[in-house]
């Protein structure tokens, strides 16, 4: 099924882009993906978070969807159009089988404007250590095009921050690839501490994790 992801991914990028900046992008990748596959871990101490949740910006509103059936049909739409209309399902089917799964919606005006999801499970290729019982994950996050520039990232962060605290959660962790501008940007608007740097390589049938520091590890 993965593999069929893929070529449609493909077969999508190839249609919108053309053949040349098709192969530029799949050479961009790999080098990013083999060479330069270096992330920046951050985590946030959610005992710190503030007990009362800041107001929102006019017109903004955040819900959170715990599985595929609370989301509405002009919600599945609405991220067809980010994702791709023929996997969406599979995807957001695999992602509710994680532990403790929630996709956060952030809307404007009632239209879902930027997205991010928490776990307490993430995959066995994406760990890069050992983590606490009461630590969880942001992964995944998307801002629609017409409403990237107006920082609506680092608000989605920090209102789920505090949620995640009323839930009993004491760390939150998020990884970042170092070529990552926008993410990081989004990052440094959010209180989040750096934890660390490393790679992470599958080499026969064994994850390796070099690290080039840990700045925050405990």
């Amino acid at each position: 099924m993965r593999f069929r992801h893929y070529i449609i991914r493909l077969n999508r990028y190839l249609k919108t882009y053309g053949i040349f900046k098709t192969t530029r992008h799949l050479f961009a990748y790999l080098k990013s993906d083999i060479i330069q596959n270096k992330y920046i871990i951050f985590f946030s101490e959610l005992t710190e978070a503030a007990d009362e949740l800041d107001r929102l910006p006019e017109n903004i509103t955040i819900e959170p969807r715990k599985s595929i059936n609370e989301l509405s049909s002009a919600e599945l739409e609405r991220l067809s159009s980010y994702w791709i209309a023929e996997i969406i399902k599979d995807d957001l089917t695999e992602r509710y089988k994680r532990d403790n799964a929630t996709l956060w919606l952030l809307k404007y005006n009632n239209e879902i404007a930027a997205f991010i999801w928490t776990t307490t499970k993430l995959l066995e290729s994406d760990r890069f250590f050992p983590y606490g019982q009461r630590d969880i994950y942001l992964f995944d996050a998307g801002t629609f095009p017409e409403y990237r520039g107006r920082h609506y990232q680092p608000v989605l962060m920090k209102h789920i921050q505090k949620k995640l605290k009323e839930a009993g959660f004491t760390r939150c962790f998020i990884y970042v690839r170092e070529l990552n501008g926008a993410m990081l940007r989004s990052i440094s608007r959010s209180g989040w501490k750096k934890f660390g740097t490393a790679r992470k390589f599958h080499l026969c049938g064994y994850d390796v994790v070099i690290w080039s520091d840990m700045a925050n590890a405990k």
